[in-house]
């Protein structure tokens, strides 16, 4: 027998983006509490009703750098190192292998928090 996969729930923050993904279990607490709406039934997609702090965001790139490394990108996107990977391995952001360091273009990470 086969475990039963979980599927994941779609996070969209106030304005529209994507966060990470959730379980069904905390989705349901989040709409019971009137925290969150559900947007779509399939696949599963609830946005969030309150700031989660992202829009500060243009403030902690006081001086750009070229290229950021994953650690840097994931604190200032504030989102998870496997997260941030997982979109590099699916061709969703765009990164570079230094040595032994990924590197994440500064101008990518620029428009990502501008928008």
């Amino acid at each position: 027998m086969g475990k039963n996969k979980v599927k994941p729930v779609i996070v969209l923050n106030l304005r529209g983006l994507m966060l990470q993904n959730t379980t069904e279990k905390r989705a349901n607490e989040l709409l019971e509490s009137h925290k969150a709406r559900l947007i779509e039934e399939q696949p599963l997609t609830i946005q969030l009703l309150t700031p989660t702090g992202e829009a500060g965001l243009q403030n902690k790139l006081l001086k750009p750098k070229k290229h950021y490394t994953v650690r840097e990108t994931a604190k200032l996107l504030t989102c998870s190192t496997s997260t941030l990977y997982r979109k590099i391995k699916n061709g969703l952001i765009p990164a570079e292998r230094r040595e032994q360091n990924v590197l994440i273009s500064g101008e990518w990470l620029q428009s990502q928090i501008n928008n």
